[in-house]
């Protein structure tokens, strides 16, 4: 059985993972908006093909855009902990 804490946690949990995951998104439609692919038969390197892979058949279904979906919810649930934390320490200087 869970308690109310625990439930506000749950849910400020899943507001996070949802905000950043949507940052995530968005952050990839103006990278695909702002970027161009690399002409065919071009061997020069340019950054929307190291970052995004803007070059594939597939895009925006590719390793590095999964990988920055990843990125950003992993940065929500570090924020996520950042504020718990911060709440803890200031709770334990209270008691002092």
């Amino acid at each position: 059985m869970t308690n109310g804490i625990e439930k506000e946690e749950s849910s400020y949990r899943l507001l996070v993972l949802l905000a950043s995951s949507f940052a995530a998104v968005l952050f990839i439609v103006i990278a695909s908006v702002t970027t161009e692919p690399a002409p065919s038969g071009n061997t020069e390197i340019l950054i929307a093909d190291m970052l995004f892979d803007r070059s594939q058949r597939l895009y925006p279904f590719t390793i590095q855009n999964i990988m920055w979906l990843f990125f950003f919810i992993c940065a929500g649930e570090l924020w996520v902990r950042w504020t718990r934390a911060t709440q803890e320490i200031s709770q334990l200087d209270r008691q002092q």
